[in-house]
């Protein structure tokens, strides 16, 4: 593709999540063809528009795709991706983009060496809230709290914490000294909970998966001391004396995902690296995976 040209894309794997990215990629005008052992998973409208492959081989040999969108599971992110990459292919993954850092920079050599753009999905930080939490400056203290009802195929890290360790690894301008504990009630992993430190700021990240009411927020703390709450699509700001909150940010009708996509088309189209990109995804990675020794 002309590097001024926006890609026509493809897509690998249409599960829960995969056809939810289905539809905003359809939304673009730009989904050219996917790649699904289930034909049936394609709308029957959209069926007409876009070619409908049996096989990733398959659509990584189609001359019309430009970029792969991979929504699989974790497990076979690095062998679609590095297949991807040798076709000659643009990438953006899900998250946590392969089950080692190992394979993510394995593969992260791989695009640089064939000037090809590889982003990871860690969509929150996609977020209109997000970056208005980004624009107050220096954080001294970040807590991310998630809960809700639910079984994954994959570990909680894999499934939520790699998220909440993205936020802060933005929010607080690094990683540095991560402790992890993982517990185990229904399944293997039923609680994520991790302790951040970098120089003189500090973050928690909080998750159960095994309660009934479904919340998530991130709360920071300015080195002035103001607090902040990110909740669905709003910021609010603790008033002094704690006695109330005001609502000081509405990201309603900006679709983080939407904006996902349309950074990484950008970047394709611009020859730079996505705002979410393969070193992000090892640097979350590789501090998880310290942490474990």
């Amino acid at each position: 593709m002309e590097r001024s040209a926006a890609p026509s894309l493809g897509q690998i794997g249409l599960g829960a999540w995969g056809a939810r990215v289905f539809s905003v990629l359809a939304e673009t005008g730009s989904l050219r063809a996917v790649a699904t052992s289930d034909a049936g998973k394609v709308p029957r409208k959209l069926a007409r528009t876009i070619v409908v492959h049996a096989t990733p081989a398959a659509l990584f040999a189609d001359p019309a795709v430009d970029a792969v969108i991979v929504t699989t599971p974790p497990s076979t992110h690095a062998e679609l991706v590095e297949a991807a990459l040798r076709a000659g292919k643009h990438v953006l993954v899900e998250k946590p983009f392969g089950a080692t850092s190992a394979e993510a920079v394995r593969c992260r050599d791989l695009a640089a060496e064939r000037d090809l753009r590889l982003g990871v999905g860690f969509v929150y930080r996609h977020a209109a809230a997000y970056d208005f939490l980004l624009g107050l400056g220096e954080i001294a203290s970040a807590s991310t709290w998630w809960s809700k009802t639910g079984s994954f195929a994959d570990d909680l890290f894999s499934s939520l914490g790699c998220h909440e360790l993205a936020l802060l690894e933005g929010l607080l301008g690094g990683l540095g000294e991560v402790t992890v504990r993982e517990i185990g009630h229904r399944t293997a992993t039923d609680g994520f909970f991790a302790q951040v430190r970098t120089g003189d700021s500090s973050g928690t990240v909080a998750i159960n998966r095994t309660c009934p009411v479904r919340h998530k927020s991130v709360t920071v703390t300015t080195p002035a001391g103001e607090t902040f709450e990110w909740c669905e699509e709003q910021v609010r700001r603790l008033e002094p004396a704690g006695r109330h909150w005001t609502v000081v940010h509405r990201s309603e009708g900006v679709d983080p995902l939407r904006r996902q996509i349309d950074d990484f088309v950008a970047a394709c189209r611009e020859g730079r690296a996505p705002k979410t990109d393969a070193d992000l995804a090892i640097r979350v990675r590789r501090a998880y995976e310290e942490s474990a020794r």
